[in-house]
């Protein structure tokens, strides 16, 4: 018979990457579960950073205001994505403590996202590891959770020595996290591929919508290098495509002489990147919908955090894709798709053998 799921994980904050894995996991679950849905955990220190205004100098609230129309019509959007999209638990809070009412899932799956990165939570929170108050007992096990860190502070060593007890299964979406875990807390961790690779380009291409631009190159860029910026410009004119950039930040006061957009919700960015004639990004959640839609693409890693990058495209045999030097062989290559395909679904099949597991079958 088949068993409840519940997902806890971050769905509640303008980011692309979050509410797409969020939507892609509730969408794959859907197809091995009775039920399915998010438990609606709203932790104000995760949704601090979103605020309309920042107050923390008066240069911040400056920047606020000027970019407060676009932010709040991308905020807008997110929040009707939500509502259509994805399927709510409701759930109480109380003293830090989660409680689920009227929802008794059989299983709740912890992320994915840095949802055990203490920088980003303020500290490790207990719900994120499965600390919940539910009506009947209930197997916790994490998908793809990430810690975002190579190294824990002692204090926090022994804060996740914890509440990693709690978690049944454990899985991981970076091998630098599995090593970590098994070796420091002695828990069996699988790896497993984020849950937009997971759900894969027909979970997307159901929600692509016609755009307002022809023969563009998409840019899309989470570090602010200026390596990316460079590279996205050579490029657009090396091929002849019209430069747009989707940004992932606040408008600043000057903006670029290229078409960027600063308001874009979840389905403008899985349209625009569905659209495109080529990409240039330096983020992870880029790279995968380029792989996803066979766009021609450059990636570039940041030296501190492109860890996922360049072990996503070592894994499916496009590393040298991954490069800050333009090289027109590089730039003009036809990537043998069938190939890279064939190399995502075997990730893909693991991780949803440990999901299989996971629930008994």
């Amino acid at each position: 018979m088949k068993k409840k799921t519940a997902i806890i994980t971050f769905h509640c904050v303008p980011n692309y990457g979050a509410v797409l894995q969020a939507y892609a996991l509730q969408t794959k679950l859907k197809e091995v579960s009775s039920e399915v849905g998010i438990v609606d955990y709203r932790p104000s220190r995760l949704t601090a950073e979103y605020k309309d205004i920042s107050f923390y100098s008066i240069f911040s609230v400056a920047g606020s205001l000027w970019s407060l129309n676009s932010f709040r019509k991308k905020k807008k959007k997110f929040a009707q994505f939500e509502n259509e999209y994805l399927d709510l638990i409701p759930c109480d809070e109380r003293n830090g403590t989660v409680i689920l009412k009227d929802a008794t899932p059989d299983i709740v799956f912890l992320g994915s996202d840095q949802i055990w990165n203490p920088d980003i939570t303020h500290g490790f929170d207990r719900v994120y590891f499965g600390d919940i108050i539910v009506n009947a007992p209930f197997r916790a096990a994490s998908y793809a959770a990430s810690i975002g860190k190579k190294n824990f502070t002692v204090e926090e060593k022994t804060g996740f020595a914890e509440l990693i007890q709690k978690v049944e299964d454990v899985s991981v979406r970076e091998k630098e996290a599995q090593i970590m875990i098994e070796q420091e807390f002695g828990k069996k961790v699988k790896v497993v591929v984020d849950p937009t690779i997971l759900a894969g380009k027909m979970c997307f291409e159901s929600l692509a919508k016609p755009v307002p631009y022809k023969k563009y190159l998409l840019f899309y860029s989470l570090t602010g290098m200026k390596e990316s910026a460079a590279m996205a410009d050579k490029v657009a004119r090396y091929c002849g495509y019209k430069l747009v950039e989707l940004s992932g930040r606040r408008k600043p006061y000057i903006v670029p002489q290229h078409t960027t957009i600063y308001d874009a919700g979840p389905i403008d960015f899985v349209s625009l990147f569905y659209n495109a004639e080529y990409i240039v990004t330096d983020s992870f959640h880029g790279t995968v919908f380029s792989l996803l839609f066979h766009k021609k693409f450059i990636s570039l890693a940041n030296k501190k955090r492109g860890g996922r990058i360049t072990g996503l495209l070592e894994a499916v045999g496009l590393i040298h894709h991954c490069t800050d030097r333009f090289d027109r062989e590089i730039v003009l290559e036809e990537i043998a798709w069938d190939e890279v395909d064939r190399k995502i679904e075997e990730m893909r099949a693991e991780s949803i053998d440990y999901i299989m597991r996971v629930m008994g079958e």
